[in-house]
């Protein structure tokens, strides 16, 4: 049973909060209220789902991915309490009609780096009803309690089995429900709520509205995920992302609103900038930081001069005012594994920023085999490459080189070398199979920031703090599967314009093993035959084992379902759709009968069909006027010819 619910995280708190809501709306007044607009504030992220049971279907039947988080059991365990769901469950065989497809809700507090989960949506009287019903067969206790700060009633909610307790409240026909009973107490006080949020309220108004699930990052909250020279200009805001699963990708596409963030401010005011720089940095790039600007001098002035004025006749703020429109961190990895920083900036005067370099600097060596360049300069300034990338970039990089309108820095003469090295090998990122694809439509053209991953199992995300970092290092048979990450910010009118793509990889990496694997019964007596999943568009499996048993398998390797049959399939699997409704079923046939089968695994209504006299092929299937009106033909031992209507009669 647990295998057939997939997210049943959400299913737990969704049934008990329905328990509590029918035991409170006796006595309250019911009227629509936004689910989590009361809610504190200050919670670290918020994941929507729109229509619950479709995401559920297509998690665990499309998403590689989700089966890999599965394998892992990286499920928070502090909110699971699998028997009650179980024994729930069981009380039906289709669990997801009884689930509510309203908006549904998962908000996230982060409490001393501990996470804490509530369940928040609308409820009504009937789908109450309905759950009552089913969990009298369940057990367990269900009381009254008074909250300590709030006075106000909320239910308590005791499994059979002893484990963890469940807390709700409701409040206008909103069900809130979480495992702690002071987090409900809190939200139940809080002054400063999502309602009062300005920039909430400004993203949730750009929330798309075909999507799988929405997410919703509170900046403030989880700017620690990030790496400091990163998170320290985005600590505050929020994101709002439209998710888009499919089986081996994970795309997110939304916007970012933040009134206090200076890094925010500024980048709003530039235009999105080509992405030219990958005809410049080596094909063994693993990863980059790219930030674009179509006035960086502007940029320089307003988000870092303000505040370090005395930079303004310095070096660096003299250099400032000539650099062009791309910054980019990148870091190589050559063959023998070594791994090399590096940080290149576009010049426009190229010829005045060298005189400035020569008399601010020490020659170090010459390097006549560099392109654009002939000697090596070393920096005695160590500040002196954040100071010019206006604190973006805080590495301490002193040797420097110029190629073509590049300036490099790099963090010794010999990467210096070693980079020019790879340049002269003629090829550049842009000629790497793996970036070919990220930007094959998964990434914008043109940007104002980029970070780019490729993920093989030496590397790791370049804008990730190190706690995540330690996290992904002890979960390394889940990253080794992870190919490549990507995030964008691109400026438009007057907004952030945020999209995240994840590429899963499941092939090893070293040992090139399959995507996925199945275990069946016993072995396959057939080929496996592909067909259509109506509801995702995927392309699912059919196969039938020497035991007569049929399997449906999605195109993850998880089995749908299983159906012992009478004999073996004489015929190829028709799709029809029976019911001209736009979904399909499975029709075939075997010596002996004619089966109709929907995507449930279920004979349709009467099928099967039993033949009077066995049939000596397969059948074929026509629909001459294309109106569904099947017509289905088959030849029996006497040689006699049979035309018979889609249900099955002459």
């Amino acid at each position: 049973m647990i295998k057939k619910i997939g997210f049943w995280l959400l299913i737990v708190l969704f049934v008990l909060g329905l328990v509590f809501g029918y035991w409170y709306l006796s006595v309250s007044k019911q009227h629509e209220s936004a689910a989590i607009f009361n809610l504190p504030d200050s919670c670290a992220f918020i994941i929507e789902s729109r229509d619950f049971s479709s995401l559920l279907k297509k998690l665990n039947e499309t998403s590689l991915l989700w089966q890999e988080l599965q394998k892992n059991k990286l499920e928070p365990e502090s909110i699971i309490n699998l028997k009650l769901l179980d024994s729930i469950l069981e009380a039906t065989d289709d669990p997801e009609a009884y689930i509510n497809e309203k908006s549904i809700s998962l908000v996230a507090y982060n409490e001393h780096n501990q996470f804490n989960f509530l369940l928040a949506f609308h409820t009504s009287a009937k789908g109450l009803e309905i759950w009552q019903k089913l969990l009298k067969k369940t057990g367990g206790k269900l009381e009254k309690e008074i909250a300590k700060k709030s006075l106000r009633s909320i239910f308590k909610y005791s499994p059979t089995n002893g484990s963890k307790s469940y807390y709700g409240y409701l409040n206008k026909n909103t069900i809130w429900v979480c495992e702690d009973k002071n987090l409900l107490d809190n939200c139940m006080t809080a002054e400063k709520t999502l309602q009062k949020n300005k920039d909430f309220n400004k993203v949730i108004e750009f929330a798309g509205s075909k999507n799988d699930c929405r997410i919703f990052l509170n900046l403030n909250k989880t700017h620690s995920f990030l790496q400091a020279d990163i998170g320290n200009y985005m600590n505050s805001g929020w994101i709002e992302l439209d998710a888009d699963i499919k089986p081996a990708e994970f795309s997110l596409n939304g916007i970012i609103k933040s009134d206090s963030s200076s890094l925010y401010k500024e980048l709003i005011k530039q235009e999105p900038q080509d992405i030219e720089f990958i005809q410049h940095i080596p094909e063994q790039t693993i990863n980059f930081t790219f930030f674009g600007f179509s006035d960086y001098s502007s940029f320089y002035n307003n988000f870092y001069l303000t505040n370090n004025k005395q930079q303004n006749d310095s070096l660096s703020g003299k250099i400032s005012r000539m650099v062009g429109n791309e910054i980019v961190l990148l870091e190589t990895e050559i063959k023998n594994g070594k791994r090399r920083k590096y940080v290149q900036l576009r010049i426009q005067e190229i010829e005045e920023v060298k005189k400035l370099i020569r008399s601010n600097s020490l020659e170090k060596k010459s390097l006549n085999n560099i392109k654009g360049s002939d000697t090596l300069f070393y920096i005695k300034k160590p500040q002196f490459l954040s100071q010019l990338t206006a604190g973006l970039i805080a590495k301490e990089m002193q040797y420097l080189f110029f190629n073509s309108d590049y300036l490099v820095f790099c963090e010794s003469d010999s990467s210096c070398l070693e980079y020019n090295q790879e340049i002269e090998r003629g090829k550049t990122l842009a000629e790497n199979e793996n970036y070919k694809r990220l930007i094959n439509g998964k990434v914008s053209d043109a940007c104002n920031f980029m970070s780019y991953n490729f993920l093989p199992s030496t590397s790791t995300p370049n804008f990730l703090s190190n706690n995540i970092l330690d996290f992904l290092s002890n979960h390394s048979e889940l990253y080794n599967k992870l190919n490549t990450l990507s995030f964008q910010l691109s400026s438009a009118k007057e907004n952030l314009i945020a999209q995240t793509y994840l590429l899963y990889s499941p092939t090893d990496k070293v040992n090139n093993e399959s995507i996925w694997e199945t275990k069946l019964d016993t072995t396959i007596i057939s080929s496996p035959e592909f067909v259509l999943n109506h509801k995702t568009g995927m392309t699912e499996m059919i196969v039938q084992d020497v035991n007569k048993n049929l399997y449906l398998i999605g195109n993850t390797g998880k089995i749908l379902w299983k159906k012992e049959i009478e004999d073996l399939k004489k015929s190829a699997i028709f799709q029809v759709d029976f019911y001209k409704n736009n979904k399909l079923q499975y029709l075939f046939n075997t010596a002996t009968a004619i089966h109709l089968i929907d995507r449930n695994g279920n004979e349709v209504a009467g099928f099967p069909v039993s033949l009077n006299i066995p049939s000596t092929n397969a059948i074929n299937v026509f629909d001459y006027e294309k109106n569904g009106d099947y017509r289905i033909i088959y030849v029996d031992t006497l040689n006699k010819i049979h035309v018979l209507r889609s249900d099955g009669k002459p």
